[in-house]
């Protein structure tokens, strides 16, 4: 294994990650994608650079508080993600 091009790799995407421009763009595409849908909501990006992204404010629990839901709603939201999820790329042409 090649190690010091993982690295490089790891280096690169981890970089990538972290550029707000990007991740903005990336979320203002969702926003515009999904912005018909009666499922999902994205908020639109108000502004960003490539340190700091600001974003619509939207009220709503977390995801991670469905873990104390009963069985069927604590289902019912993990399904929901997952369509989500498999939505994007033919939705917005974008994985999460």
């Amino acid at each position: 294994m090649d190690v010091g091009a993982l690295v490089d790799e790891l280096t690169a995407r981890v970089s990538e990650e972290l550029d707000y421009t990007l991740e903005a763009d990336s979320q203002q595409q969702a926003a515009v994608g999904f912005a018909d849908s009666e499922e999902f909501f994205v908020p639109p990006v108000l502004a960003s650079t490539p340190k700091v992204m600001v974003s619509e404010w939207v009220e709503g629990a977390p995801l991670s508080s469905a873990a104390d839901l009963p069985d069927e709603k604590r289902n019912a939201a993990a399904l929901q993600y997952v369509r989500f999820l498999f939505a994007g790329p033919s939705v917005v042409g974008l994985l999460h």
